[in-house]
């Protein structure tokens, strides 16, 4: 998926609710950035309510998804080409991604033993997101402006 480099968007309407109803649990982050908007923790016990998501859906802040046993996943951040070019190698199985600012997020049921964040993977700029990590979500806003 190709986005182009001098296109800016808007931001998805629904980001916050379409993310909670495939089970994710979700938190407000700062727009255009990665910092929370509130305390995220509280969520790892409890999904947000609907009258939050929907407050949040009407709102400017970008999406945090919590990975790890909260959400039943974990997140492999790739940001670099260079990862990219090992992840391809490894001839994954299908799973859901998406483009972030500068490279891909890969979502993976999370293992039963469950996976703890991990940052510079063999070196490279590969990152798994699991228990008591999160991830800025799909529909968010880059501070570069694209979603």
């Amino acid at each position: 998926m190709t986005i182009p480099s001098n296109r800016y968007f808007t931001l998805d309407p629904d980001r916050f609710s379409t993310a909670a109803a495939t089970g994710l649990r979700v938190f407000p982050v700062e727009f255009r950035g990665k910092k929370p908007a509130l305390k995220w923790s509280d969520f790892t016990e409890r999904a947000a309510t609907p009258e939050q998501l929907q407050q949040w859906d009407a709102s400017q802040l970008n999406v945090g998804v919590i990975c790890g046993e909260a959400s039943r996943c974990v997140v492999l951040d790739v940001d670099s080409p260079e990862a990219q070019a090992v992840i391809d190698e490894l001839g994954l199985p299908p799973t859901p991604w998406v483009k972030t600012g500068r490279g891909a997020h890969y979502y993976f049921k999370r293992p039963a033993g469950g996976i703890r964040n991990t940052a510079m993977i063999d070196g490279l700029k590969l990152d798994f997101r699991g228990d008591g990590g999160y991830v800025v979500g799909h529909g968010s806003i880059h501070e570069s402006g694209h979603r």
